[in-house]
C-alpha cells in the first residue's frame, strides 16, 4: 500500500481514529461500574502499597524493590495528576493502549506505507482479547506497547545493523520485562520479544536480509549487535529479583502435568487449547478467517516475515506445551494477527480486491466491538456479531470457564455497601484503626478498590476475620429482619412463609449474633443506613474515646 494517493491524509485519520476509539472507550468506563470485579482490582493492592510507603516516608525504600513493576509506578503518578477518581486506572491502561496503536502505526507504515499502518492501528483495539485487556487493570496493554515499540525498532534496525535502532529494541524489550508485579505476566511477555529478535538475528546472519526483500545486511553487524542486544537483555532478566525469587511459583503454575479436569498434557485437547480459544473468543472467526486467508500472501510476499512469524509461533507452541493453561499466556501474540492480515491483504496480486477485503474486515470487526461492547439486542446483525457465547469443552482445558464479555455492568455486587462508606474516606493519617470491619461474609474486592481509590490508608476486612473488630473505626453490619435496632442479641426471623417466629440466638448465624452485639453493646454510633432492600445495612462508627 506504498505511494497509494491520499497518504496526506493518513495522520488527520489516524488522529481521528484514536480519538473515536478513546471515546467510546471512556464512555464504556463511564457506563460500567463493576470497578472492583478481580479482572479490574488485581493488582490494586500494590498501588495502595506505594501510595502508603510514600505517606508513611517509606518511597525510597520500595523504590529499590522491582516487585512493584513499572506500571504501579506509572499509576501513583496517575493518582497525584488525576486525583482519587475510581477510574483513573482504566485511564490509564487507554493511554497505554493508544501509546500501543501509535507504534504498531509506524511499524506498519515502514513495512506496507502510510495506510498498512493506519488500518493496523485501527484494527489492533478491535479484537476482543485486546479490548477485554482495556477494560481492566492489568499491565498488558502497558505489555502492548512495549512489544510494539520494540517490534518498530527491531524493523528499524535492519537486523540488528542500525547501532541506535538496536538501543531502541532494547529500552522498550527491557521496559517490559518489569513493567508487572506479577511474575507470570512477565514471564509471558518473554518468549514474545526474544522471539521476534531471534527471528531478525537469524534471517541477518543466514540469509544477509532486511526485513524487506532485497534489502542487504551486514552479517557481521548483525552478529556483534544482536550479541550485544542478548546480552544486555539477559542481564536486565537476571537481576530481575522478581524472577529470581519467584522461579518455584512459576515452575509451579507452569510445570503442571495435569489440568484442573485432568486433561493430559500431551493430548490433543491440551496441546490445541490456545489455537480453539483465540478462533472461538480471543480473536474470534470473523478475524481468525481473514488471517487464515492472508497468511498466504504474507508468507510468500510480506515484509518482516522472520520476526512476525517467530512472534507468533514460538510463544504459542511453548505455552501449548506447559501443563497449566490461562488466556493471559498467549496475551503477547495478540499484536500479529492485525500486522499479518493487513500486510498479507495487501500484498495480494490483486490490490483492489486485498483494499476492498481489509475494509470489509474492519467494518465487519467494528460492527462486532460496538454489539459487544453496547449490546442492543434489536441493533443489525447482533444476532450474530453480538455477546459471547460459552464454547463447549473449552472450559475444560483451561483452569476456569473464560468468557470474555464487553458488556458494561451498571450495578456492581457491593455498590450499596459502596454508598454508605464512601463519604466518609476523607484523607486520614495511615493508622490500624482506620479499618472498616464487614460483619457479614462475602468477596468485598469491589468495595475495597473504590475505598482505596479515595485513600489508600483505608483497610477493609470481612466475616470471618474479626481480629481487629476493637480497633475498627466503621462496622458495616447486614440483617436480613430489618429489624437491628429493636432486636437483642435473639429476635425474631423470617419463615419463608410471610410469617414472623421468634428464635433464639442460636438460630441465627454467627455473623448476624456479631452484628447485633455491636448494635446493642454501646461502643458504636449508627452513622448511616439502608433499608431500600433485604438485607439492610448498618454502618456503624466507634464513640471517641472508646
Amino acid at each position: 500500500m506504498r505511494n497509494l494517493p491520499g497518504e496526506r491524509w493518513v495522520p488527520l485519520l489516524l488522529v481521528l481514529a484514536l480519538g473515536a476509539h478513546a471515546g467510546a472507550t471512556l464512555y464504556w468506563i463511564h457506563l460500567d461500574q463493576a470497578v472492583g470485579r478481580p479482572a479490574v482490582a488485581e493488582m490494586l493492592w500494590h498501588v495502595s502499597a506505594l501510595v502508603q510507603a510514600e505517606a508513611q516516608g517509606r518511597l525510597a525504600e520500595l523504590a529499590r524493590d522491582f516487585h512493584s513493576g513499572w506500571v504501579i509506578w506509572a499509576a501513583l503518578g496517575l493518582r497525584h495528576i488525576l486525583g482519587t477518581h475510581p477510574d483513573c486506572l482504566l485511564w490509564l491502561v487507554l493511554v497505554f493502549m493508544i501509546g500501543a496503536q501509535l507504534a504498531l502505526f509506524d511499524l506498519g507504515r515502514r513495512l506496507g506505507g502510510p495506510w498498512a499502518g493506519l488500518a493496523i492501528a485501527v484494527l489492533f483495539p478491535l479484537y476482543p482479547d485486546v479490548a477485554v485487556m482495556l477494560r481492566r487493570w492489568t499491565p498488558h496493554t502497558f505489555h502492548y506497547f512495549c512489544l510494539a515499540a520494540a517490534a518498530a525498532c527491531l524493523v528499524r534496525s535492519r537486523s540488528f545493523n542500525r547501532p541506535v535502532a538496536t538501543a531502541g529494541f532494547v529500552a522498550f524489550a527491557a521496559l517490559g520485562v518489569g513493567a508487572s508485579p506479577m511474575s507470570t505476566d512477565n514471564m509471558t511477555y518473554l518468549p514474545a520479544v526474544g522471539a521476534m529478535a531471534l527471528g531478525a538475528g537469524l534471517r541477518g546472519l543466514f540469509l544477509g536480509w532486511g526485513p524487506c526483500s532485497g534489502e542487504p545486511v551486514s552479517r557481521w553487524k548483525t552478529l556483534l549487535l544482536g550479541a550485544l542486544a542478548a546480552g544486555v537483555l539477559g542481564l536486565v532478566v537476571w537481576h530481575n529479583g522478581m524472577f529470581q525469587q519467584d522461579v518455584g511459583y512459576i515452575q509451579s503454575e507452569m510445570a503442571s502435568a495435569r489440568f484442573e479436569h485432568h486433561y493430559q498434557r500431551w493430548s490433543v485437547p491440551a496441546l490445541t487449547a490456545y489455537v480453539r480459544y483465540l478462533y472461538h473468543l480471543g480473536v474470534s472467526p470473523v478475524l481468525c478467517i481473514p488471517f487464515v486467508v492472508a497468511l498466504v500472501p504474507y508468507l510468500r510476499r510480506g515484509a518482516a516475515r522472520a520476526e512476525m512469524v517467530a512472534w507468533l509461533v514460538v510463544p504459542l507452541v511453548a505455552f501449548s506445551l506447559v501443563g497449566k493453561k490461562h488466556p493471559n499466556y498467549v496475551f503477547a501474540v495478540l499484536p500479529v494477527f492485525p500486522v499479518v492480515t493487513v500486510l498479507g491483504l495487501v500484498a495480494l496480486k490483486r490490490r483492489g480486491v486485498g483494499g476492498v477485503l481489509l475494509g470489509f474486515v474492519i467494518v465487519v470487526a467494528g460492527i462486532q466491538w460496538v454489539n459487544r461492547a453496547f449490546p442492543a439486542p434489536d441493533r443489525p446483525l447482533a444476532r450474530y456479531l453480538g455477546p459471547y457465547d460459552i464454547v463447549p469443552d473449552l472450559g475444560r482445558a483451561f483452569e476456569f470457564e473464560f468468557v470474555p464479555n464487553l458488556e458494561p455492568i451498571t450495578s456492581f455486587r457491593h455498590a450499596r455497601e459502596a454508598r454508605l462508606l464512601y463519604p466518609r474516606m476523607s484523607e486520614l493519617a495511615c493508622r490500624p484503626s482506620n479499618l472498616v470491619q464487614v460483619l457479614y461474609p462475602g468477596d468485598f474486592q469491589d468495595v475495597r478498590f473504590i475505598l482505596t481509590a479515595k485513600n489508600p490508608c483505608v483497610d477493609i476486612v470481612a466475616w470471618p476475620d474479626v481480629s481487629r473488630l476493637e480497633v475498627a473505626r466503621w462496622v458495616l453490619v447486614a440483617d436480613e429482619n430489618c429489624r437491628l435496632l429493636e432486636e437483642g442479641v435473639g429476635g425474631t426471623r423470617d419463615t419463608g412463609s410471610g410469617e414472623r417466629g421468634d428464635t433464639a440466638s442460636g438460630d441465627v448465624p454467627p455473623w448476624a449474633t456479631a452484628g447485633r452485639r455491636v448494635a446493642t453493646a454501646g461502643r458504636h454510633l449508627l452513622l448511616a443506613r439502608d433499608v431500600t432492600v433485604r438485607p439492610c445495612l448498618y454502618l456503624f462508627a466507634r464513640r471517641p474515646g472508646r
